[in-house]
Formats: C-alpha cells, structure tokens, sequence
C-alpha cells in the first residue's frame, strides 16, 4: 500500500509517499507538491476572503431587476476570487454567478452570454492564478457553460408556453366566434320561419 501524508495548510508543502520495502519496489523519497500553501488558498486573510465572499453574493440582490449588471458584477468578484491564489471562491459566490448568468439567457437570450463564457474560457486556458490548467480553471468554464444551456432551454420553454398560451386564446376566441355566428343564423332561420308562416 502506498500511504500519502499531506497537510493541507501550513506545512512545508512536500508529499510524504512511504512505500513498505519489498524486493523489486524501491522507495519513493520526499516531493514536491503540485500546489503549494499558496495554490490551494491557504495563508492570506481571512477576513479578506469572507469580505469577497460576501461582496460575490451581493449581486443576487439585482438578478431579477438588472440581470446583466448583476451577471457582470458576479463576475468580476468571480475572476478577482479565482485570480487571488489566497482566498477559496464559495459554493454560494458561484450559486450566484451561475443563476445571473442564467437568467441573462432566459431573459435576453443566449448571445448576452458571450462576454461571460468568452471571460471563463480565458481563464480555463490561461488561469488567472498563474496555476497550470486543471479542473480548477476549466471548471468554472463548464459551469458557465451549464447556466448558459439551462438558461437557454428555460427561455425556449418560456416562449414556447406562451406561443401556446396565445394559441389556446385564439382558439378560443375562434369558437365564441363560431358559437355566436351560429346563435345568429338559428335566430335569423327562426324569425324566417315565423315570418313566412304569418
């Protein structure tokens, strides 16, 4: 069994492989790590990344009535956070950044989207961190690119409720229409009928 030990935050940055000695299986010495204290968001202020944390949420206040300028305002703090190799990005930070954009889509359609995915792309391919790529920077791309998708298909559902929504009333005014037109004629073959007799 290969056993790792590694501290997550304030250690020395080296992973530790211990390998049993058996003959044909040499020992594995003390390495690097791929993300050092500084790459996984470890050190720095913490107060500070509460703050951003907080200012990220913040645009969740303006979706419904500004959605772009709340989407555009998610993602700048989004870039800053992910940017800063010290301060971790939230589950709630992204919740917001992805329904902002998501409701630009559903509610402007999904070419409004392009400066955000385009946004995310970059930094998939060039992280802003300075880190390699990895999922850390291809995955708030995948993210974006998830709203954008379901923020289109409830834009699509949208219309097409409401074309129906309007189908529907049409029809039904067609039948009062038709209704009407046919109390007509019966009235009008009565006061015939009761003409011609008299």
């Amino acid at each position: 069994r290969l056993g790792l030990d590694q501290s997550q935050c304030g250690g020395s940055g080296l992973v530790t492989a211990a390998v049993p000695d058996r003959p044909g299986v040499r020992r594995v010495a003390d390495h690097e790590s791929p993300r050092s204290n500084e790459k996984r968001g470890c050190g720095g202020d913490p107060a500070g990344a509460v703050v951003l944390n907080v200012i990220a949420v913040l645009p969740l206040l303006a979706a419904s009535r500004f959605p772009l300028l709340a989407a555009a305002a998610a993602s700048f703090v989004t870039l800053v956070i992910l940017g800063s190799s010290e301060i971790p990005v939230t589950l709630s930070a992204f919740g917001v950044l992805l329904y902002a954009i998501g409701r630009v889509v559903a509610t402007r359609g999904v070419l409004w989207a392009g400066p955000f995915v385009f946004l995310f792309f970059v930094h998939a391919i060039l992280p802003l961190d300075g880190g390699d790529v990895d999922l850390a920077s291809i995955g708030p791309f995948l993210l974006v690119i998830a709203a954008v998708l379901a923020g289109e298909s409830y834009r699509q559902r949208t219309e097409a409720v409401t074309a129906l929504d309007e189908t529907q009333a049409a029809m039904a005014e067609s039948v009062r229409e038709q209704t009407a037109m046919e109390e007509r004629a019966a009235i009008a073959r009565e006061l015939h009928d009761i003409v011609a007799h008299h």
